[in-house]
C-alpha cells in the first residue's frame, strides 16, 4: 500500500511538472511573438520614415510601435486587397502559410531520408577516402546559396528535358512535381548539416566501450547499428533539424521568390514592396508560429527518446547563488581596479613578486630535458601529420589565401574601369549595344548598362570580403560578451534576458530581419548599416555556444584555485576563461565569415545591397510595361546579383559569375573553418597564448585598417572623393567678381545685368561646357519690359496751398510697397483710414468694393492684413501700416509687366509701406488713431467698409522709367555636359542645375547692393559644380544643363520651356528634375537647394 501511495505521488508529481512545462512553453512561445511582431512594426516604421527622407527618431518610433501592436492585435483588418480583388485575411495568410509549411515539411523530409544515411556511410566507410568525400560534398551543400543552386537545378532540367526526359515544372505551385524542384533547393543546407553531425556523433558512439562491448558479444552489425548506436546519435540529428529549420526559414523567401511559389517568403517580400504592414507583420507572425511549433514538437520528441528527460527535471543543474548586490560588488571592485590600472604613469613598471634563483641542474634533470626535447619533436610530427592528413585546411587556406589576394590587389588584376559604360558598339565585325556576351573585349562579358562584370567581380572582392569580415567580427563581439555574461552568472536577470533574445532571434527569419532592420536604419546610409544589421541578426548561436563553455570552464579544480587566492571576475574571464575559449571561437570566426556572405549573397538577390543603388528604365516591352534594371554604382558582389531573377536566363554570364565566386568563397571559409578545428583537435596544437594585450591591439589596428578600407569603397566615400575636388577659392573667386561695382549690383534690365552675363558666360567657355544658347552662343536673350526706379521716392505732407510742409524720410519713415500689380505713380490727396470687417469670402479683384468709395482724390490708409486683398487703383494713393521694420531696411524691385498703354497709366497708383508711428501722426490730424481704426474695424460685419475723416493732405510719389516698347532684354546663360548613356538612351534625359544672378543692383539714394550671398553664391557654386562634374572621373549618363538664369530678385521663374528650347534638339530631351541653388553664402537660414520635377513641353 505505501508503495502504491509513493508511486501515485509520483505520477501526480510528474504529471504537475509536465504541466507546468507546458504553460511555461506556451507562455514563453506567446511572449516571443509578441515581441516578434514588435520588432517588426518597429522596423517597418523607421524603414517608412526613411523612403520617406525623414529624420528615424529611434525612441519616437519605439512608442509608436507599441500604438500600431495594440492596434495590430486589437483592430487588425478582417480583408486585403490582394491580386486585384479584396480577400479574407483568413485566406490570403492560411493559404500561404500551408504552402510554405508544406514546402518546409518536405525539405526537412527530404534532408531527413538522404542526410541521415550518407552520415552513416561516411561513419561506416573502411576506407578515409570515401568519408572526405563525403564530408566535402556536404560541406559544399553549405557553401551554394539557394538561388544558384536553383540556377544549377534548372540548367540539369532541361539538359534533362534535351535526353528525352519529362521536363519539371520550373516555377509556379502544385503540390506535385512542381514542389520537387524547390524543395530539394530548400533542403541542401539542412541535408548537409544532417549528414555532418550524423557522421560526427556515430563517428564518436561507434568508439564507445559500450558498442565494443556488443561487438565482442558477437552481436551482428545491424543490430549494433540500430540498437545501440544510432539510437544513441538521435537526439544530436534532432537538435540540428531544428536548427537546420533556421536556415531554411532564412533561404525561404530566396528559394519561393525564385521559383515563384506563392507562400509565406514571396507574399512577404510582395507585402513589403506594397506596403502593406499588417501583412507584412502576419507573415512574419506566421513563420514565428511554425518555428515555435516544430520546436515544441521537437521536445515533445526528446522526451520519448531518452528516458532521462522523463522525470521532471530532477537532476537540476546547481549554480552559484549570489545576490544582485554580491554581483554588483564584485562588478565595483573591477572598474576600481580598472582605474587604478589606468592612472598607473606610462611606462610605469608595476611591481612584481620576487623571482627565485634558478635551481642546480641534477641527473634526473637532465634525463627531464632529454624528454622534453623528445616530446617537442613528437609534437612537431603530429602537428605536420594534423596538416598533411587534412586536406580541407590545405584547399581552405589556398582558397582563403587566393581570396584575399583577389580582395587586395583585384581591380589591379584587369586593365577595364569597372565605372565605365559602354554603349553601342562593333565587336568582332558586329554592331551592338549591351549587355554583351563574353568576347575578347569583355571577357566575362558586360551588364546591361555596358559594365565590365570581369572588372566588377574582381575590384568588389574587397568591399565584399571586408564587409563579410566586418559583419562576422561583430557577431563574435555580441555573442561572446553576452555569451560570457551568462555563462558566467547563469539563471540571473541578465542570463534570462540574453536566452529570451536568442530564442527571439531564432524564431525570426535571418534574412528577412536583416531586411527590415537595412531598411529601417537607411539602405544608403553605407556599409555600417550592413554590418550593423549582419550582427544582429547572427549573435544568437555564438552566445548560446560560449554560455555553454564557460558554464562548463567555471567549476573547473584551476578556476576554484585562482578564485581561492583572490582573483577578481575580470582577471578570470581574461587569463583562464578566453584563453579556453579561443581555439573554439577562432573557428567560429572563420566559419561565420561564411555565413555572412551567404546572407549577403541572398540579400543581394533580392535587392537588398550596400548603398541600395538607383532603378533605371532601359527598355520597354512589346506591351510598353517599362523594363526596370537596378544599377549600384559601387562595385560589390551583392549588387551583380540583384536582377539575375529576370536575367539570367537570357544572360547567363551576369548571373554565373558573381554567384562562383560568393560559392567559392563561402566554401573557402567552411573548409578552412572545418580544416582548423580538426587541425586543433588532433595536433593539440595550445594557441592560447595568442591571448594577450599585443594580439587584441594588432587585431584592433587591424580592424581600423580594414574599417578604413570599408569606408573608402562605400558610395559616399566614392563621391566624397569627387566632391573634394570642389575648390572653395574658385567660387569664392567667382562671388567677389560678380558682387564688385563692376556690374553695379545685377539689376535685370540694366547694362550691370549684361555685363554679368557675359562673365558668367567666359566663366562656362573656361570650365569646358558646351554652349546651348542662341546661336551657338551661351546666351538667350527674350524683350521683358520692367519698371525701374530712378528717384527716391517722396512722401510728403502738404498745407492747404500745395506746399511741402514736411518731408518724411525714406527707409526710416517709408518705403515702396512692390505688389503682384503695378503700384509706381504719383498721388495726391487727404489722408483717410479705412478700416475692414472680415473678409467676404468671395472671389474678384476687389472683393471690398473699395472703388465704389469713390476715393481716387484719397490717400487711404489701411492695415497690411488687408492689402492683398484690395484693388490698389481704387484711391489716390495707399499706404500701408506694417509693424516690420525690416521692410523698410529692403530693396524691392518692381516685376516684370508688358508695356502699360497711357490710359492703363492713369490707372496705376503707388503705393508705399508706413511704420506705425507715421500712421498714427496722419490720421491724428483727422482726430484718429491706428486703435480708433482697429477698434472701428472690429465693429464691422463680414465684407463691410468704414472710412474715418479726412486728414491733412498728402503726395505720394515713385517715379522711374518704364520701357514702352519691348526693347528692354533680360539674359539666360546655358551650358551643358552631354550625357554618356547612350548604348542605353540615358542621354536623351536632362537636369536642370541653375541660379538665378540678378542682383538689387543700385539703389535711386545710390545705395549699392553687391548680393554676394543673393545670390553670387548661388551661381558660384553652380559654376564649381560644373567644373568638378566635367573634370571629374565619373561623367554623367544622362545631359545635365546648367542655367544662370535672371529676374530671381523680381520673384519671377524661371522657364524650363524657354531653356529647352534656346538650342535645337533641346526641345526632344526628357526634363526628369530641376535643382535651384540659392543663397547659398547665407549660414543654415538662407541656403536652400529646391528641387522640382519638370517635364519639357
Amino acid at each position: 500500500m505505501i508503495k502504491e501511495k509513493q508511486l501515485i505521488s509520483h505520477w501526480r508529481f510528474l504529471g504537475g511538472a509536465a504541466l507546468r512545462a507546458i504553460l511555461y512553453h506556451l507562455l514563453t512561445s506567446l511572449a516571443t511573438l509578441l515581441v516578434i511582431i514588435y520588432l517588426t512594426l518597429f522596423g517597418l516604421i523607421l524603414a517608412e520614415r526613411g523612403r520617406e527622407r525623414l529624420p528615424a527618431h529611434p525612441l519616437d518610433a519605439l512608442g509608436e510601435a507599441l500604438g500600431r501592436t495594440s492596434a495590430y492585435l486589437t483592430n487588425h483588418p478582417t480583408t486585403y486587397y490582394w491580386h486585384k480583388q479584396d480577400m479574407p485575411v483568413g485566406d490570403v495568410v492560411g493559404a500561404a502559410f500551408v504552402h510554405s509549411a508544406g514546402l518546409l515539411i518536405a525539405a526537412l523530409g527530404i534532408a531527413v531520408i538522404i542526410g541521415v544515411p550518407l552520415g552513416m556511410s561516411a561513419a561506416l566507410a573502411l576506407r578515409r577516402r570515401r568519408a572526405i568525400l563525403i564530408i566535402v560534398s556536404s560541406t559544399l551543400g553549405m557553401s551554394i546559396p539557394s538561388f544558384m543552386l536553383g540556377m544549377l537545378f534548372w540548367v540539369v532540367n532541361i539538359q534533362l528535358y534535351r535526353l528525352g526526359l519529362p521536363r519539371l515544372p520550373v516555377t509556379g505551385f502544385g503540390w506535385d512535381e512542381h514542389m520537387v524542384m524547390p524543395a530539394f533547393v530548400l533542403a541542401a543546407r539542412p541535408l548537409a548539416q544532417i549528414a555532418q553531425v550524423t557522421y560526427v556523433t556515430l563517428s564518436v558512439v561507434l568508439g564507445q566501450d559500450y558498442i565494443r562491448t556488443a561487438q565482442s558479444k558477437g552481436l551482428r552489425q545491424r543490430v549494433v547499428l540500430l540498437r545501440h548506436a544510432l539510437r544513441n546519435t538521435l537526439i544530436p540529428i534532432i537538435t540540428i533539424l531544428g536548427t537546420s529549420l533556421r536556415f531554411s526559414l532564412a533561404s525561404l523567401p530566396v528559394v519561393e521568390f525564385f521559383f515563384i511559389w506563392p507562400g509565406v517568403g514571396l507574399t512577404l517580400l510582395q507585402a513589403i514592396e506594397l506596403g502593406m504592414f499588417s501583412l507584412v507583420t502576419d507573415m512574419i507572425a506566421a513563420l514565428g508560429v511554425f518555428f515555435l511549433l516544430t520546436h515544441l514538437a521537437l521536445e515533445a520528441i526528446y522526451v520519448l527518446i531518452d528516458p532521462r528527460l522523463r522525470w521532471g527535471g530532477q537532476a537540476v543543474e546547481r549554480h552559484e547563488q549570489r545576490t544582485w548586490q554580491e554581483r554588483w560588488k564584485d562588478m565595483q571592485a573591477m572598474l576600481a581596479a580598472w582605474w587604478a590600472g589606468l592612472r598607473c604613469p606610462f611606462g610605469e613598471v608595476r611591481s612584481r613578486p620576487p623571482t627565485l634563483p634558478p635551481l642546480p641542474i641534477s641527473v634526473d634533470d637532465h634525463a627531464a630535458v632529454e624528454g622534453a626535447a623528445l616530446a617537442s619533436r613528437s609534437s612537431r610530427r603530429r602537428i605536420i601529420r594534423s596538416v598533411v592528413a587534412n586536406p580541407a585546411l590545405i584547399v581552405g587556406t589556398l582558397l582563403v589565401a587566393g581570396f584575399l589576394v583577389i580582395g587586395l590587389r583585384g581591380e589591379y588584376m584587369t586593365q577595364a574601369n569597372p565605372y565605365e559604360t559602354h554603349g553601342v558598339m562593333i565587336i568582332a565585325g558586329k554592331l551592338g549595344a549591351p549587355p554583351y556576351p563574353p568576347s575578347s573585349t569583355f571577357p566575362w562579358g558586360t551588364d546591361p548598362v555596358g559594365r565590365d562584370i570581369q572588372a566588377l567581380v574582381l575590384s568588389g572582392a574587397k568591399l565584399t570580403l571586408t564587409l563579410a569580415l566586418f559583419g562576422a567580427l561583430g557577431r563574435m563581439v555580441i555573442g561572446t560578451l553576452l555569451g560570457v555574461l551568462a555563462g558566467w552568472w547563469p539563471g540571473s536577470w541578465g542570463d534570462r534576458l540574453v536566452n529570451g533574445g536568442i530564442a527571439t532571434w531564432a524564431a525570426f527569419p535571418a534574412t528577412l530581419f536583416a531586411m527590415i532592420l537595412i531598411l529601417a536604419l537607411g539602405i544608403q546610409q553605407g556599409a555600417w548599416v550592413f554590418v550593423v544589421a549582419l550582427s544582429a541578426v547572427g549573435w544568437g548561436e555564438i552566445a548560446q555556444f560560449v554560455r555553454g563553455q564557460v558554464m562548463a570552464i567555471k567549476p573547473q579544480p584551476y578556476m576554484e584555485a585562482a578564485r581561492a587566492i583572490g582573483a577578481r571576475v575580470d582577471r578570470l574571464i581574461s587569463r583562464y576563461v578566453m584563453p579556453n575559449l579561443l581555439p573554439s571561437l577562432l573557428v567560429l570566426a572563420v566559419l561565420e565569415i561564411g555565413g555572412v556572405l551567404m546572407l549577403l549573397a541572398e540579400l543581394g538577390f533580392l535587392n537588398i545591397f550596400m548603398g541600395g543603388g538607383f532603378r533605371m528604365t532601359i527598355g520597354e516591352t512589346g506591351a510598353m510595361q517599362p523594363v526596370v534594371y537596378v544599377f549600384s554604382d559601387v562595385p560589390e558582389w551583392g549588387a551583380l546579383l540583384a536582377n539575375i531573377r529576370n536575367w539570367w536566363r537570357t544572360y547567363p554570364w551576369m548571373g554565373w559569375y558573381p554567384a562562383v565566386f560568393f560559392s567559392l568563397a563561402i566554401l573557402a571559409f567552411n573548409l578552412w573553418g572545418e580544416g582548423l578545428r580538426r587541425f586543433l583537435d588532433e595536433s593539440r596544437v595550445n594557441i592560447s597564448r595568442l591571448f594577450n594585450r599585443y594580439t587584441v591591439a594588432s587585431l584592433a589596428l587591424l580592424a581600423f585598417g580594414l574599417g578604413w578600407v570599408l569606408e573608402s569603397t562605400t558610395p559616399l566615400s566614392l563621391y566624397r572623393r569627387q566632391a573634394e575636388m570642389f575648390d572653395a577659392g574658385r567660387a569664392l573667386a567667382d562671388i567677389q567678381a560678380l558682387a564688385s561695382p563692376r556690374f553695379a549690383g545685377r539689376e535685370t534690365g540694366t547694362p550691370g545685368a549684361q555685363a554679368a552675363a557675359e562673365y558668367i558666360a567666359e566663366r562656362m567657355k573656361v570650365i569646358g561646357l558646351f554652349p546651348a544658347g542662341r546661336d551657338n552662343t551661351f546666351l538667350q536673350t527674350a524683350p521683358s519690359p520692367r519698371f525701374h526706379l530712378t528717384d527716391v521716392p517722396r512722401l510728403e505732407v502738404l498745407d492747404d496751398q500745395g506746399q511741402v510742409v514736411e518731408t518724411l524720410r525714406y527707409r526710416q519713415d517709408f518705403v515702396e510697397y512692390i505688389g503682384q500689380s503695378p503700384t509706381f505713380g504719383e498721388g495726391e490727396g487727404a489722408v483717410v483710414g479705412l478700416a475692414l470687417g472680415p473678409d467676404p469670402g468671395t472671389s474678384g479683384r476687389d472683393p471690398y468694393r473699395v472703388a465704389d468709395l469713390g476715393l481716387r482724390d484719397r490717400i487711404i490708409i489701411v492695415r497690411e492684413d488687408y492689402i492683398s486683398r484690395l484693388n490698389t487703383g481704387a484711391a489716390a494713393a495707399m499706404l500701408v501700416v506694417t509693424t516690420d521694420a525690416d521692410k523698410l531696411q529692403r530693396k524691392y524691385l518692381f516685376g516684370r509687366t508688358l508695356a502699360l498703354r497711357p490710359h492703363q497709366i492713369e490707372t496705376v497708383s503707388p503705393v508705399m509701406w508706413i511704420t506705425p508711428q507715421v500712421a498714427d501722426r496722419l490720421l491724428a490730424t483727422a482726430d484718429g488713431s491706428l486703435a480708433q481704426l482697429d477698434a472701428l474695424a472690429s465693429r464691422l460685419g463680414r465684407g463691410e467698409t468704414a472710412l474715418t475723416g479726412e486728414g491733412a493732405k498728402v503726395r505720394v510719389a515713385i517715379t522711374g522709367t518704364l520701357a514702352e516698347g519691348l526693347d528692354e532684354k533680360y539674359y539666360n546663360v546655358i551650358g551643358y555636359i552631354p550625357g554618356t548613356g547612350s548604348g542605353i538612351g540615358l542621354d536623351s534625359h536632362a537636369i536642370i542645375v541653375s541660379a538665378y544672378y540678378d542682383g538689387l543692383g543700385t539703389g535711386p539714394d545710390g545705395t549699392f547692393y553687391p548680393g554676394a550671398n543673393d545670390n553670387a553664391s548661388g551661381v558660384a557654386t553652380m559654376l564649381e559644380s560644373a567644373r568638378v562634374l566635367k573634370e571629374g572621373p565619373y561623367p554623367p549618363e544622362k545631359t545635365v544643363i546648367f542655367v544662370a538664369w535672371s529676374g530671381g530678385e523680381r520673384g519671377e521663374g524661371l522657364s524650363t520651356f524657354d531653356v529647352m528650347n534656346a538650342k535645337i534638339g533641346f526641345s526632344a530631351l526628357t526634363l526628369e528634375a530641376v535643382f535651384e541653388l540659392s543663397g547659398v553664402g547665407a549660414g543654415d537660414r538662407g541656403a536652400s537647394l529646391s528641387v522640382r520635377a519638370a517635364v519639357s513641353a
